[in-house]
C-alpha cells in the first residue's frame, strides 16, 4: 500500500484524526470524509483533502469512493437517542458505501472499523477468539454486527477486512480526557458495579498500525461465517477497571 489514494470516513474523530496523521505521514493520498457539522480544524493541516457528506447519502459518498485504493470506514454512531437512529448510521452507511465499492471498475480494499461490542462481553474462562459468535449485549453492538453482516453480502465483489478493536486510549481523546481529568481533580474515581472486571483496551497508534497492516496484507472476508478477514486488535495486557 505504498503512495495509495485513500479514503478515511469519520475522519474528525478521535481515531480517525490520528490514522489521518499517520497515512499522510506514511506518503499516501488522503481524502478525509466527514459530515457539513464537523469539526475540522485539526484536519486542515495534515496535508489532507477534506470533503463533506453523509454516509446515509449514497450519492455524496459515490462520488469520492471512486478512484480509491483502500477506505478506512470509520464513520458511525456510538451514542443516539433511540436505536433507530444508530441503526441507520451504522448499517446503512455501510450498505450505501459497498454499493459504491461495487460499483467502481477496480474496487478498493476495505478496512471496516467494527467493535468488541459486535460481539459482546467474553465469558471469564477466556478472552473471544474471531470465530466465536456474535452476541452483543447493547444497540451499539447490535448495529455493529449488522453492519459486519452487510459487508459479507458484498464481499464476492468488494475486498473488505473487518476490524474490532475494544476500549481504544490515546491522544486527541477527549471523552477519555474529561474522565481523566475528573481523576486528577477529585483524587478519586467510582468503578462501576464495585466489582474488580477485566477489560481489553489498545492504545490508538496500536489501533492504527494493525488497521493498516490488515489493509495492505490481511485476509479479506470469504462470505461464510468463517474468522477469515476479521482481525480482534487489543494490548496484551488485560486491567481490571
Amino acid at each position: 500500500m505504498n503512495n495509495s489514494k485513500i479514503l478515511v470516513t469519520g475522519a474528525s474523530g478521535f481515531i480517525g484524526m490520528n490514522l489521518v496523521h499517520q497515512l499522510v505521514s506514511a506518503g499516501h493520498e488522503v481524502t478525509c470524509f466527514v459530515r457539513p457539522t464537523s469539526n475540522v480544524d485539526e484536519l486542515r493541516p495534515m496535508r489532507c483533502r477534506v470533503v463533506f457528506g453523509d454516509v446515509t447519502d449514497r450519492a455524496s459518498l459515490a462520488e469520492y469512493v471512486k478512484g480509491q485504493n483502500a477506505i478506512f470506514h470509520l464513520a458511525a454512531k456510538t451514542k443516539a437517542l433511540n436505536k433507530q437512529e444508530m441503526m441507520h448510521v451504522n448499517v446503512v452507511g455501510v450498505s450505501n458505501l459497498m454499493i459504491a465499492c461495487r460499483e467502481c471498475e477496480s474496487p478498493p480494499v476495505v478496512v471496516l472499523m467494527s467493535s468488541l461490542a459486535a460481539v459482546g462481553p467474553s465469558s471469564e474462562i477466556r478472552p473471544h477468539i474471531e470465530s466465536d459468535e456474535c452476541r452483543p449485549v447493547s444497540n451499539y453492538g447490535v448495529s455493529k454486527e449488522q453492519a459486519e453482516a452487510v459487508a459479507r453480502k458484498f464481499c464476492s465483489d468488494v475486498p473488505v477486512s473487518i476490524v474490532r478493536p475494544p476500549i481504544v486510549l490515546g491522544a486527541r481523546d477527549r471523552e477519555g480526557l474529561a474522565l481523566f481529568k475528573s481523576i486528577d481533580f477529585l483524587g478519586m474515581h467510582m468503578v462501576p458495579g464495585g466489582e474488580q472486571k477485566q477489560f481489553s483496551i489498545i492504545h490508538v497508534g496500536d489501533l492504527i498500525r494493525a488497521m493498516m497492516a490488515v489493509a495492505s496484507e490481511g485476509c479479506r472476508l470469504n462470505g461464510d461465517q468463517s474468522e477469515s478477514g476479521v482481525y480482534f486488535a487489543a494490548a496484551d495486557e488485560i486491567p481490571t477497571y
